[in-house]
């Protein structure tokens, strides 16, 4: 868990220094601010369920109670 948020803390503090330099330097308006800021925060979003799937389905397939009453069938 403590990668995923290193790597969410990254990508955060990188895209968001991109799209300020964007703004600021590079004469980009704000409306282009807005979107890569929407679409950086929708990856971590994603990020963050991924890994919050997994760890769930990582719980579940070990659950001494699951084991005890059902099978996984893949």
């Amino acid at each position: 868990m403590n990668t995923i948020i290193h790597e969410i803390v990254e990508k955060i503090t990188l895209d968001m220094k991109n799209n300020l330099e964007d703004l600021i330097l590079d004469s980009k308006d704000i409306s282009h601010f807005i979107i890569n800021t929407g679409k950086s925060l929708d990856e971590i979003g994603v990020k963050i369920v991924k890994e919050a799937l997994e760890m769930l389905d990582e719980t579940i397939r070990e659950s001494s109670t699951r084991k005890k009453e059902y099978y996984i069938q893949r």
